[in-house]
């Protein structure tokens, strides 16, 4: 392993375990879905937060690559929850409202955590071990960009 592999992957773990201190804290005041509708819906519509923001942020210099690339996830991870919504017998997610969102990397990182919450959250809801995989999945790559969203403002602060 080199050097500069070691750190990165050293700051990358402790990005995941600060994702997950973050998810422990918040189970005081976690949002217990009945079923696995209710838990999709959240997510769907903590989704389609993210996915306005990013929009949003395409037109930001710079940022585009970026933004297009998790908005590629983003339409993956929406695609996978239809399916999954299919199989469960539950109907199709409804369209999310017109959005009004600024281009801020604050509201994105917001939103962001959001979504990792509403997935963590939903996971008892969900009926049987393909879709609980399927979530948990969803929540990883989520918490990392998530992680990529911190490093972000990281970066933009540490330029001002």
């Amino acid at each position: 392993m080199t050097g500069a592999a070691s750190p990165r992957r050293a700051f990358f773990s402790a990005s995941l375990g600060a994702a997950a201190g973050l998810l422990l804290a918040r189970r005081a005041e976690a949002t217990d879905y009945a079923t696995a509708r209710e838990a999709l819906d959240a997510m769907e519509t903590q989704a389609a937060e993210v996915v306005a923001r990013l929009r949003a942020l395409c037109g930001v210099p710079g940022a585009r690559v970026f933004c297009e690339r998790l908005l590629v996830a983003h339409e993956r991870q929406r695609s996978e929850r239809g399916r999954l919504r299919g199989r469960l017998g539950l109907p199709a997610a409804a369209p999310a409202p017109p959005a009004q969102v600024d281009r801020s990397l604050a509201g994105l990182r917001a939103a962001q955590e959001a979504l990792v919450f509403a997935q963590a959250e939903g996971l008892p809801a969900l009926p049987d071990g393909r879709a609980v995989d399927l979530i948990a999945h969803q929540l990883v790559v989520s918490a990392r960009q998530l992680t990529l969203v911190d490093l972000w403002i990281e970066g933009e602060q540490a330029r001002a």
